[in-house]
């Protein structure tokens, strides 16, 4: 019954050309927009947010945002920081349902003075704690488009993802990103150890990815869906 039907990502574009038979002509693919401050308006230096978050300067910061939900695998991160370097902790913004057994995990793991689950952060303070982490993950199975993903993008800090479903639309492995597989934690600890071990391998993803700001800029993406 309808004349179109608007798709934040093509993964989800080919699920109903391919499962349900909608024409192609009909599906279009219109990305989510980014929605938040610029990186050239958030001013805290990675340092500076480390310090106005009471984060210890001494560390190195794996951080990711998500619900705490069984299919972001938050559990694969947790078992991928088991052979990181000492220095290295994780943050976790988010609840959800899987807070105690990943706490359990971490426990269980010797890591529970390294894994700090942060509950549910007020969202003006995420762009501090993107800035923080010296890499962010998403480790997800399941993404339509992530709009934290654009978030991290347009706040140049690294970026690790699981390689499912909408994420490589954002993240292209080895070019602005690392792609890993979410039910592979050692794959992860590869990715992580390659970040933490070669900051310009960063630096170079970072720009990488801010160069690929105006696929997601709110007055393009919104301009054509006015259009349709």
């Amino acid at each position: 019954w309808c004349h179109r039907i608007i798709c934040c990502s093509e993964f989800l574009r080919q699920i109903l050309i391919q499962s349900h038979g909608v024409s192609q002509d009909k599906a279009q693919r219109i990305f989510n927009a980014y929605h938040g401050p610029a990186v050239e308006d958030v001013h805290a230096t990675p340092d500076q947010a480390r310090d106005q978050l009471g984060l210890n300067g001494g560390r190195r910061y794996v951080l990711t945002i998500c619900r705490l939900m069984g299919w972001k695998r938050v559990d694969g991160i947790i078992e991928a920081l088991q052979g990181l370097p000492e220095d290295v902790d994780l943050l976790v913004a988010g609840d959800g349902d899987m807070e105690e057994a990943w706490r359990k995990l971490a426990a269980d793991l010797g890591l529970a003075e390294r894994v700090h689950f942060l509950g549910n952060v007020p969202h003006e303070q995420i762009p501090l704690y993107i800035r923080s982490a010296h890499v962010f993950v998403l480790n997800s199975e399941y993404e339509g488009l992530s709009h934290t993903l654009l978030e991290v993008l347009y706040l140049g800090t690294p970026i690790v993802a699981s390689g499912v479903c909408g994420n490589p639309e954002v993240v292209e492995d080895g070019v602005n990103g690392l792609l890993v597989d979410p039910r592979d934690s050692s794959t992860l600890r590869e990715a992580l150890a390659r970040l933490l071990a070669d900051p310009g391998l960063g630096e170079r993803l970072v720009a990488a990815g801010l160069g690929r700001r105006a696929d997601f800029d709110r007055e393009s993406t919104f301009t054509q869906v006015e259009t349709v």
